[in-house]
């Protein structure tokens, strides 16, 4: 059961009050993406009035506040076992599920869902095995990494794939985080409660004890954009093709706009999909 203390939030967003105009804005855009998305209504009251801080973010702590408020539930948070979520024996060898749940007074107000991978392993063969569990995982592994499991080197070099150029050869080392899952009850939304449930999956990952396989242990924790409301299926259920691209295209989205806001950085121009936190 995590502990989100001071030390474990350290690669975490900073959270501020609004005061600045800028901020203001960039707090605006994200609620206005958010409300499209049917991910809460715009302008939301929030717990002491914080919003994730847009730019500047990386490397830096929450503040007291968030830590304060984010620590009440830290009692109510309970996490799965890592082999007890049926997955595939020849999987558990270098992939294990973390799946956690939170409540509060006894009533389940969100979920999260991740895959630890030892990229160690499986380098020989990158791209079958990854291909393997479920789709989610080998769209990553075939968009982001060559067939031994480094970067793509249009990542690095390219004029126009680097984009920011946030993405480099540092991810070609270490373990992997894929947060598939992160899903909120709709009256808990613009609480924190998501951007603590990724940091809970974060911080379970990190303890994990590396392997011989991988010395550097866990490094980097990638996530597919339209992960953050996992309702994009049902609410698109019966629609035409296009209305079903629009639901999709909303929420992925707001959730790039939640996870640029705790301190994700997209993987480059043509890289829409896959976001890293290092």
């Amino acid at each position: 059961m995590p502990n989100i203390s001071e030390d474990a939030a350290t690669d975490s967003a900073h959270v501020t009050n609004v005061h600045d105009p800028k901020k203001q804005k960039a707090a605006h855009d994200v609620d206005e993406d958010m409300q499209n998305a049917d991910l809460g209504e715009a302008n939301e009251s929030r717990v002491e009035n914080v919003v994730p801080q847009v730019e500047n973010m990386e490397h830096q702590n929450r503040t007291d506040d968030d830590n304060s408020y984010a620590n009440t539930f830290a009692h109510d948070i309970d996490q799965a076992d890592e082999f007890d979520l049926g997955d595939d024996r020849a999987f558990q060898q270098w992939m294990q599920s973390i799946c956690l749940h939170c409540l509060y007074q006894g009533e389940l107000i969100g979920h999260a869902f991740g895959r630890h991978i030892n990229r160690g392993m499986i380098r020989h063969d990158f791209y079958r095995v990854m291909e393997e569990p479920c789709q989610d995982i080998s769209d990553v592994a075939f968009e982001v990494f060559d067939r031994y499991g480094s970067l793509k080197k249009e990542f690095k070099d390219h004029s126009v794939r680097k984009a920011s150029g946030a993405w480099s050869s540092e991810l070609d080392e270490g373990n992997l985080l894929l947060i598939v899952t992160v899903s909120a009850d709709k009256s808990w939304r613009r609480k924190c409660i998501a951007a603590f449930m990724v940091e809970a999956v974060m911080t379970r990952a990190k303890g994990r004890r590396p392997s011989k396989y991988s010395a550097l242990g866990m490094a980097f924790t990638l996530t597919i954009s339209a992960c953050l409301n996992g309702v994009i299926d049902d609410e698109s259920k019966g629609m035409s093709l296009k209305d079903r691209r629009a639901v999709r295209g909303a929420h992925c989205d707001a959730s790039t706009a939640f996870f640029r806001s705790i301190g994700f950085h997209r993987g480059g121009a043509r890289s829409p999909r896959v976001s890293r936190f290092s």
